[in-house]
């Protein structure tokens, strides 16, 4: 608790560097106010969490490499969910949220008491942030009738600057060919669109007030085998990657209507494209998941099916 927080006594020596940083992490991730003569530990740690953190999500992620391309075709599994999980705890990191604390908390002045106030509604009960932003601000306002009119700007800041994401794919194909059919070792092509709407801002301010300094929204996208939980590819997507930024660059999908709404500010539109070697015949369900490294509870998700046949033999004759 708190009061224990407060006989903490600032080292610089291991191993109680270590430990004292660990407990100021998790009194952060608990909602503990920390004594000011800690302060500045908490914003060492938090200044350098994306670093950190990216290092953590690409090192798990790391068998859609080349060099680990094989583990697909051998069948080691298991690694997406390490990836979710290093994903989630950059989340709850960045909004100082425990994992299973509700996303509700994200939400500037909300406390258990709110939470259990908004999901006991009996009109209307909401249990995370999509569900309270679809409430009208009136209703918003009564749920939170306790908040100062300053603190209600708050509110409203993060849910227009929460962001919703759609993501589009298309069927797995052979480019280059005219029969588009996957056989075993072929080289296989997913094209995807991952677009991010918010009611205000950009995908250059997010709302992350817990942070020392400022940061741009990341999403981290994965191609994976759901059955076998392999990661295939992981990408990390900077603001730069979005269309947009580089006018001489064309988008996959062609729909008029997604080229005009890439002019505003507050959309941010990816198109992806997923290059790997099928593997041996048979039905495979792949899913494409994309998940915001600065809040939680956004996180979106799709799956796709993959017929493999049996590889296509060589003519003797030629």
């Amino acid at each position: 608790g708190k009061e224990d927080l407060k006989r903490v006594k600032c080292v610089q020596d291991p191993p109680l560097y270590h430990v004292q940083n660990i407990l100021i992490l998790h009194a952060h991730l608990a909602r503990i106010e920390i004594p000011p003569h800690l302060q500045y530990i908490i914003d060492g740690i938090l200044e350098r969490v994306e670093c950190h953190l990216t290092a953590l999500t690409d090192t798990v992620g790391a068998f859609q490499r080349q060099d680990c391309e094989a583990a697909w075709h051998q069948f080691m599994h298991g690694h997406t969910t390490h990836l979710h999980t290093a994903i989630l705890v950059s989340q709850c990191v960045i909004q100082g949220l425990d994992k299973d604390d509700s996303p509700l908390l994200q939400i500037p002045g909300f406390t258990d008491r709110e939470v259990r106030y908004c999901s006991s509604s009996r009109n209307t009960p909401c249990r995370t942030v999509y569900e309270f932003m679809r409430h009208d601000m009136s209703i918003q306002r009564t749920l939170l009738r306790g908040f100062t009119d300053e603190q209600f700007l708050d509110v409203v800041a993060l849910c227009d600057r929460y962001p919703q994401a759609l993501i589009e794919i298309q069927d797995p194909l052979v480019e280059g060919e005219e029969d588009s059919t996957v056989h075993a070792n072929d080289t296989v092509t997913i094209r995807a669109k991952l677009t991010v709407m918010r009611r205000a801002g950009s995908v250059y301010s997010p709302h992350t007030p817990n942070l020392p300094s400022k940061k741009n929204e990341i999403w981290w996208v994965s191609l994976s085998d759901q059955r076998l939980m392999c990661p295939i590819e992981v990408r990390r997507l900077m603001p730069k990657d979005a269309r947009g930024h580089d006018p001489e660059k064309k988008s996959v999908f062609s729909h008029d209507a997604s080229d005009e709404l890439a002019k505003d500010p507050r959309v941010t539109i990816y198109d992806l494209k997923f290059e790997f070697s099928a593997p041996r015949e048979g039905s495979y369900t792949l899913e494409l998941s994309a998940a915001v490294d600065c809040y939680v509870g956004c996180n979106r998700s799709k799956v796709i099916k993959m017929d493999v046949r049996a590889p296509v033999e060589a003519d003797a004759s030629q």
